[in-house]
């Protein structure tokens, strides 16, 4: 087993002076600043650079706004979100208070009237449901009949500026 000779000439960084691909360094004076050139455009897109900058400003200024808009509607959804959980959970704190204050007979029926309940709920929203399904139905029929009608009308103007 032979281990690994180091190699006779150490790998050094290119030297600062070797100019290297692309680009030749800049050349910068100790004590000189530079000066800027006024910038000219010579395409005529640019010429107008002030209406230009107008409309980037006034859409920077319509963007925050509807960003504005929308962070005061996520901040009111949220304050409703925290209401409604507050309700709720005083509403299940007063039910639990009240279910520990009944017999155990009285809670059984008063477990059975709410399950009733949810039950109503729930049936009348199933009715609601099918009862707009079916009016869906129709509405789609009578579309589908008012558009073969317009069809048909269609074609016979056709055909009438046809024979004309």
């Amino acid at each position: 087993m032979t281990q690994p000779q180091p190699s006779p000439e150490p790998s050094q960084p290119p030297s600062p002076g070797k100019p290297k691909r692309g680009r030749p360094p800049k050349q910068t004076q100790v004590g000189k600043a530079r000066k800027r050139r006024p910038t000219t455009f010579k395409l005529p897109a640019f010429q107008d650079i002030a209406t230009l900058t107008d409309a980037f400003v006034d859409k920077l200024i319509h963007m925050y706004k509807l960003a504005i808009v929308h962070d005061r509607a996520k901040s009111e959804a949220r304050k409703d979100r925290c209401l409604r959980i507050e309700i709720d959970t005083k509403y299940l704190e007063t039910s639990m208070a009240y279910e520990k204050t009944l017999s155990q007979a009285s809670k059984a029926h008063y477990h059975q009237r709410k399950l009733q309940e949810a039950q109503t709920r729930h049936m009348n929203a199933e009715t609601t449901h099918n009862r707009i399904q079916m009016e869906k139905v129709e509405l789609e029929f009578k579309l589908a009949q008012c558009q073969k009608k317009l069809m048909e009308l269609e074609k016979e103007l056709e055909k009438s500026n046809n024979s004309h």
